[in-house]
């Protein structure tokens, strides 16, 4: 391996990062997505730097993570490892950073667009040394004895999504005032329907709110009057999740 004097360079570029934590605070950094449908390890740390506010006050516990109501250093360890499983999976783990470049956190989008979940649905300590000491202000001050800890994410699979709706036809085309809209809203429930007109730069120019709409097909209607005459593109929307843009032309 290539040495800079008597260390090995990865030494020193660790140490260099250490006192750029230091002085500067946390470096950002692009993080790389966890996996869909699969158990993903990172390694995690209490952020350098951090202490929680009902905790012990004092400089020299700064990057540490309190337990108040730890009965020993055992009992505050087991709680430290119990809730850090339940902060990471709620999204909660805001004293944590992880020290592998991944993500703290499943995605919770899909990489296909027509497919929703990668959500959380396990995380589990795995491996790594902690250290406890006792508060002055009762309960345990926890972070990691050595430079990190593994633990284990599970992101749940992708799925197509369900429900939803279509755009069955549109007409006129062109159109003098009322564009009207043949929708079909699918099951397993009635879902809020709006529908956007953007015009040829990609503007949206209108925007109207039909409520919520029964499973089932229907007409409804959208004034186009104030448009001025040109080429646009109108897309319904269920539940957020669009149909295909649709062309038309205003008189």
């Amino acid at each position: 391996m290539y040495t800079l004097g008597h260390e090995p360079r990865d030494t020193i570029m660790k140490k260099l990062l250490l006192l750029a934590i230091i002085f500067y605070g946390p470096i950002s950094w692009s993080q790389e997505a966890l996996v869909c449908d699969d158990d993903n390890t990172i390694t995690v740390k209490v952020k350098p730097g951090y202490n929680d506010p009902t905790g012990d006050g004092d400089a020299d516990f700064r990057g540490w993570k309190h337990i108040s109501d730890a009965s020993s250093s055992r009992d505050a360890k087991k709680k430290f490892k119990d809730r850090l499983e339940e902060d990471i999976k709620n999204g909660n783990a805001g004293y944590l950073v992880t020290t592998d470049g991944n993500a703290l956190g499943c995605p919770e989008t899909c990489p296909n667009e027509n497919e929703i979940g990668c959500k959380t649905t396990a995380v589990e300590f795995k491996s790594g040394k902690l250290r406890a000491v006792a508060g002055d202000n009762d309960g345990y001050n926890v972070k990691q004895k050595d430079d990190d800890f593994t633990v284990e994410v599970t992101c749940g699979p992708c799925s197509p999504v369900t429900g939803g709706g279509n755009l069955q036809a549109m007409f006129p085309n062109p159109v003098n005032n009322i564009l009207s809209f043949q929708i079909e809203v699918l099951p397993p429930q009635d879902l809020p329907v709006f529908i956007k007109i953007f015009d040829i730069g990609g503007i949206e120019v209108l925007e109207q709110n039909y409520g919520v709409q029964p499973i089932g097909v229907h007409v409804i209607d959208l004034d186009v009057s104030t448009l001025p005459p040109g080429m646009y593109f109108a897309q319904v929307y269920f539940d957020n999740i669009p149909s295909p843009s649709e062309e038309f032309i205003k008189n």
